[in-house]
């Protein structure tokens, strides 16, 4: 049995808990008709896992969409751990 938080309260926490603890739920944290939407689509349903969550098919920043594989490529260094070293 896996304990810890619930598939939906975890993408509820991260989306729009998240803008109401920042003070900009006017604005983000839904989506709807007069705020703005950054957002990824991803294959899968991530409630149902939340691993479908790393399945990204494009990102939508600013109305502009991006492919997620070049975002990482150009990230790649920049985030995360630093390599290991042999």
């Amino acid at each position: 049995m896996i304990t810890g938080i619930p598939t939906a309260a975890a993408l509820k926490i991260a989306t729009i808990n998240g803008a109401r603890a920042l003070g900009v739920s006017d604005k983000l944290g839904t989506l709807e008709a007069g705020k703005l939407a950054d957002l990824f689509v991803v294959g899968g349903n991530p409630v149902a896992d939340i691993k479908n969550t790393r399945n990204v098919h494009l990102v939508m920043k600013s109305g502009m969409i991006y492919d997620p594989k070049a975002l990482l490529a150009q990230a790649e260094g920049k985030i995360g751990p630093p390599p290991k070293r042999p």
